[in-house]
Order: structure tokens, then sequence, then C-alpha cells
């Protein structure tokens, strides 16, 4: 799992760069969501935690 984190929001293609790349995506208001509000990052990122669970 790769996640990419900006203060800024993504751009269009980032977005649809990412959903081909398996990336993760989190912008300004997912960090405040996160940080300030308690909201887990499953949540924030809108991932169902047992599909991204570590094989090891």
């Amino acid at each position: 799992m790769v996640l990419v984190v900006t203060t800024n929001p993504f751009i269009e293609p980032a977005k649809d760069f990412a959903a081909m790349s398996g990336l993760l995506l989190i912008d300004r208001t997912g960090l405040i969501d996160w940080a300030s509000r308690g909201k887990h990052l499953y949540d924030v990122l809108g991932i169902d935690p047992q599909a991204h669970r570590p094989a090891w």
C-alpha cells in the first residue's frame, strides 16, 4: 500500500493516475479529518481495512 499525502487538493489527472496505479491519496481535508477530528484513516481513505492488511 502506497499513500501519497499533500496539503493541497489533488487534480483529476493525479486522481486518475492513482486509481490506475493502486495509490491511496490523502489531501488537506483528509489530514484534518484524520488528525483533528479523530476520523479513522481507513474511513478518510474510503477503504476496507480487511482488504488492505499486510500479508506478513
